[in-house]
């Protein structure tokens, strides 16, 4: 009797040690996740998967000074400003639905280049003027003026050339004679920067006006062209257009 009563005892003993080893077991781990966890080095399984599918990209950007950016930009030297940002949503709206023809960006930025001037200031001067269609043809219907930046009889003859054959020119013509038409205001206006978007669209709207004060007024209450652009009377509604007042409605959008 005494021996069984002994062995139960050290059963009891040995049964209780297991159960004190496994409850010590348990609280170290419990004890090194909350450090784990504490520190940030420990996920769920779930966060870990989706960490490991994750792209590279995602974790590692390129960085602006890497060895492609660089080659990038150096391959380019013109200044920003003379190039298209093919990134802009109304450009890409244009071009998924067909607007410019082939070859129509490539000599827009070259016309840029060769009068040191504003590209997407252009891009949005074309919009306005042709009633964002960037169509050659397009014809207004109140003095018959033609084209991308709506040229006139008067401009046409000082060009050298009709309306009829402006708007049988296709957009890479076109662009020919839009350069030719710059640099005829440019050879008496000699405060004109084409660099500057706001002389960009006053030099097709009103060029006696580029290289002149934001106050400058292109047009009073009672005339034609006043009539045609009332509604940029608006910084205040005073009766005229300002040179700002023209170029805050029309540089918009593309720049």
């Amino acid at each position: 009797m005494y021996l069984q009563m002994r062995k139960d005892r050290n059963y009891k003993i040995a049964t209780r040690k297991k159960e004190i080893k496994k409850q010590v077991a348990s609280l170290a781990g419990i004890s090194v996740l909350s450090s784990l966890l504490f520190a940030g080095y420990y996920m769920p399984s779930s966060s870990s998967r989706a960490l490991k599918e994750a792209p590279a990209a995602v974790f590692e950007p390129l960085p602006e000074s890497s060895p492609e950016v660089l080659a990038s930009v150096a391959a380019d030297p013109r200044p920003e400003y003379q190039r298209i940002n093919y990134n802009n949503p109304l450009l890409q709206q244009g071009q998924r639905e067909h607007r410019f023809e082939a070859g129509f960006f490539l000599r827009l930025e070259q016309l840029c280049e060769n009068l040191d001037m504003h590209c997407m200031s252009l891009l949005s001067v074309i919009h306005t003027e042709t009633g964002g269609t960037f169509g050659p043809k397009v014809r207004n219907h109140y003095n018959g003026a033609s084209g991308l930046i709506q040229f006139t009889n008067r401009t046409a003859r000082q060009l050298g050339t009709t309306l009829p054959k402006i708007r049988r020119m296709p957009q890479v013509e076109q662009l020919d004679l839009v350069q030719k038409y710059f640099e005829f205001v440019k050879s008496w206006n000699r405060r004109v920067d084409y660099s500057l978007p706001r002389d960009v669209a006053l030099a097709v709207f009103c060029p006696v006006a580029a290289g002149r004060t934001n106050n400058y007024v292109v047009a009073t209450r009672g005339s034609e062209i006043y009539r045609m652009n009332s509604s940029l009377d608006f910084f205040p509604r005073d009766g005229r257009i300002t040179s700002q007042e023209y170029a805050r409605n029309v540089v918009k959008g593309y720049y």
